[in-house]
């Protein structure tokens, strides 16, 4: 077993280790794709449902000294996180200013928090 693969079990152990401290969280991808040859933009939504740890006043990723709201997710579930993306927890929808992907877990600095 390479590193890489070690790595990847210790964070899906992590996730389960953790158990009732995870949260659901619905990421819900918004995609927009413009067709060259008709002139027509095409918007598609995709909702995944996956488990996170929230972290209320936790030091933010690329923010020295500032405190915030980060949600820790596996990279595996997340994928490219793009600029209309949002995250439902409970019933409090956030979107996000900063995230962090080491390649293996993704910190997300989320903000809003609307209902």
């Amino acid at each position: 077993m390479g590193l890489k693969s070690t790595i990847e079990t210790n964070v899906e152990n992590a996730f389960s280790i953790l158990g009732d401290l995870t949260v659901d969280v619905t990421l819900t991808k918004n995609s927009n794709s413009y067709s060259f040859g008709t002139s027509d933009v095409s918007s598609k939504t995709t909702n995944v449902t996956v488990k996170g740890v929230l972290l209320a006043n936790a030091t933010l990723p690329n923010e020295t000294g500032r405190t915030g709201s980060v949600l820790i997710l596996k990279s595996a579930d997340v994928g490219t996180l793009g600029p209309n993306d949002s995250f439902k927890v409970g019933q409090k929808t956030y979107r996000f200013r900063n995230y962090v992907d080491n390649g293996f877990t993704v910190e997300v600095e989320i903000s809003g928090g609307t209902q």
